[in-house]
């Protein structure tokens, strides 16, 4: 995962040490742990120091719920953290996943979770990335609880290799690159308010021409596509998979600019986090 910290995110990052989220339990530490909490049982491990860019950034309390308000208006309350937890100790014990999944990893993962507000709604959704024992049971996934239903709603699933943005788009990569193009393929997905979830936009590859000439089919370079840049690109949208047409670099960029232009990446702070369910 790439990083970007600006000043939203270091507020953030703040309010994920305030209310001892991001912190978690070493290797070491964990296999003794048994059942404990995850997220809180390190808190006297953070140094003073770590607070240096924060130290002008407070918090009020609303007295009427209890509940944490921040300047970012990111709100989080005992009964979401709580769920949250329950969720890492279940994924840690039992290697199921909040939807009932259950992952493939050992004790040498290096699984890691984040709480950030991803969606921007004010309430922060809880990130898994598992290091799966093989490339398709690499898995990344958001869940935000629903306090009215006491349940875990899965807004993401796909590859462990994503980069969430402040817009609402995820860029996904792939989980292999076997086509003829420098840049690693990805999907772009797009939050949806309305169902509180990620949507599928498009899946992007691409064709280096000094890569090869012809593929795999016969097909030749579309020389005819490309505007001098040397690569074409294939942007198959979601409800259109049967059509497959190369666009130049050009055409390229005009897509990208009309879903990333002005998107800064958010900052998710990832802690890691082992397995001991039995016969790990």
């Amino acid at each position: 995962m790439k990083n970007k910290l600006g000043a939203n995110d270091m507020k953030r990052s703040f309010l994920i040490f305030c209310l001892g989220i991001p912190l978690l339990i070493s290797a070491c530490t964990a296999k003794d742990s048994g059942n404990r909490s995850i997220i809180d049982e390190t808190v006297s491990e953070v140094k003073a120091e770590d607070l240096t860019d924060y130290s002008e950034i407070d918090g009020e309390t609303d007295e009427s719920s209890g509940e944490e308000l921040f300047e970012d208006s990111v709100v989080i309350s005992d009964e979401i953290k709580n769920a949250y937890d329950d969720a890492l100790i279940t994924l840690r014990t039992d290697l199921t996943l909040p939807n009932g999944e259950t992952v493939v990893c050992d004790e040498s993962s290096n699984n890691q979770y984040s709480i950030t507000d991803v969606d921007n709604d004010g309430v922060p959704e809880l990130v898994i990335l598992i290091d799966g024992a093989f490339m398709t049971a690499k898995v990344g996934q958001i869940y935000q609880y629903d306090a009215e239903t006491g349940s875990m709603h899965l807004e993401f699933q796909g590859f462990s290799a994503f980069e969430c943005y402040d817009n609402g788009i995820i860029k996904e990569d792939w989980s292999h690159n076997q086509g003829y193009g420098e840049m690693w393929p990805y999907f772009l997905h797009k939050y949806n308010p309305n169902k509180d979830e990620y949507e599928l936009i498009a899946s992007i590859d691409s064709w280096n021409r000094n890569m090869s000439k012809r593929i795999f089919n016969g097909d030749s370079f579309p020389a005819d596509v490309d505007d001098g840049a040397g690569v074409v690109y294939y942007v198959t949208f979601t409800g259109d998979e049967d059509s497959k047409k190369p666009i130049s670099q050009s055409e390229y960029d005009a897509f990208y600019k009309s879903y990333m232009d002005g998107a800064d990446l958010l900052y998710e702070q990832y802690e890691e986090f082992d397995v001991i369910a039995s016969g790990n």
